[in-house]
């Protein structure tokens, strides 16, 4: 069990909060303006929550009932392929981030960011890579046990890395105001492109880290006296949060808004203004995205032991272990030349795992039994109170309507 609720939402937001949120977010703020941002919000309050804290209420009412329903194990099996799939490409990036953390003193002796970006994801790198991503991985286990544990860790980490990415966020918002343009400006054509909405939709995924079961796993640790509304909202708000803050660093450079890996560039560029500060300030940033890479992997990698394996194994570190060699192996093909696979993964097969996996699980929670679980979890008086039907309308009408169009959308368009 976590020790309090606050080692709960920061564990959760440590598994949330990661580079969707520090080199995703920002790149789609700067190429659709406020409109993403809105429709962003929107799709968190109409989508994302109630998505969130039923997966949690779902873990927790599944540890106290202690068993395992047999009719859980296609949701189960697809929450584990998308824990496994995000984890290959993801302990990727933590590997670069690294690199950046490593090469970071670079920035203020080349007084340029051109070859900034080679240093951390090129060909030439990729031996510097294949050893950092190995140091990802043996951090990860290490960080890897019980509730408790990373608890402490998450607090720890979260709290550090969202103060220094808020606190550059301020001063770079203040030093160039007149950049932050590009992000509220309004277009509301984009609203007609399905690309926009996958977009926007992915990005609520992602971020709040839903339908690849690591806020079930984490919900059967959370006591039974904690609210998880209210878990559910705080953690909705400091993913917006780091969001937004990490968007004001991107925007503040009026850079091109050409993918993940070019946070690698932009980012550096941003801290040459702070002058013989630009490596203490680049090292400082790199390390708490570094610290969000970390809680968000060794999240994935507990949600799919603890999912893929019954909990009486003898050990859960030796299944953690062989989970890490099989992603660190696969990870290798991402490195170099195949960093551009990288991107297909995460704009292509990742949105269809992570869509099909929604859709099932609210057929899932839709049943009987697990609707009663919920409600009983989310503290619902009645099923005909205000809050269950509205909650209702939101789980399981609204919501299969949205992920079944997005999902379509992927596939044929």
């Amino acid at each position: 069990m976590f020790s309090s609720k606050l080692s709960f939402i920061m564990t959760a937001v440590g598994a949330a909060v990661g580079l969707g949120n520090i080199f995703r977010f920002p790149y789609l703020a700067m190429q659709y303006g406020l409109s993403f941002i809105l429709v962003y919000i929107m799709l968190i309050m109409v989508l994302g929550v109630p998505l969130l804290i039923s997966e949690v209420a779902f873990g927790r009412g599944l540890h106290k009932i202690g068993r395992a329903d047999s009719n859980f194990a296609l949701l189960k099996g697809l929450w584990s392929a998308n824990s496994l799939v995000i984890m290959c490409y993801y302990c990727v990036l933590f590997s670069f981030v690294i690199s950046a953390v490593f090469f970071s003193y670079k920035l203020s002796a080349n007084g340029s960011v051109s070859s900034f970006g080679s240093l951390v994801y090129s060909e030439s790198s990729k031996p510097f890579s294949a050893i950092f991503l190995l140091f990802a991985w043996g951090a990860v286990l290490l960080c890897f046990g019980d509730a408790k544990r990373l608890g402490k860790i998450s607090v720890f980490s979260v709290f550090c890395s969202i103060f220094i990415i808020v606190a550059l966020a301020f001063f770079r918002g203040l030093s160039n105001p007149s950049a932050l343009l590009p992000l509220i400006k309004t277009d509301f054509s984009v609203l007609l492109l399905p690309r926009f909405w996958l977009d926007a939709a992915s990005q609520v995924f992602f971020s709040l880290s839903v339908a690849v079961g690591v806020l079930s796993a984490y919900g059967g640790c959370l006591k039974a006296s904690e609210n998880i509304v209210s878990c559910g909202i705080l953690i909705a708000f400091f993913d917006l949060a780091v969001s937004l803050a990490a968007s004001v660093i991107y925007a503040t450079v009026e850079a091109k808004s050409d993918g993940l890996l070019s946070s690698f560039s932009v980012y550096p560029k941003a801290f040459l203004s702070f002058g013989s500060l630009a490596a203490p300030v680049c090292f400082l940033f790199y390390l708490s995205v570094a610290f969000l890479c970390l809680d968000s992997v060794f999240s994935y990698l507990k949600s799919a032991v603890l999912l893929l394996f019954p909990k009486h194994i003898k050990s859960e570190n030796t299944a953690a272990f062989l989970m890490s060699l099989l992603c660190g192996f696969l990870g290798l093909f991402l490195l170099g030349n195949g960093v551009h696979r990288i991107s297909f993964i995460d704009t292509k097969v990742t949105p269809v795992l992570v869509l099909t996996a929604g859709i099932l699980e609210v057929l899932f929670f839709l049943r009987k039994e697990t609707k009663a679980t919920l409600f009983s979890e989310l503290n619902f008086s009645s099923l005909n109170s205000k809050k269950s039907k509205g909650f209702s309308f939101l789980l399981f009408i609204l919501a299969p309507i949205i992920l079944v169009l997005l999902l379509l959308t992927e596939i044929f368009l």
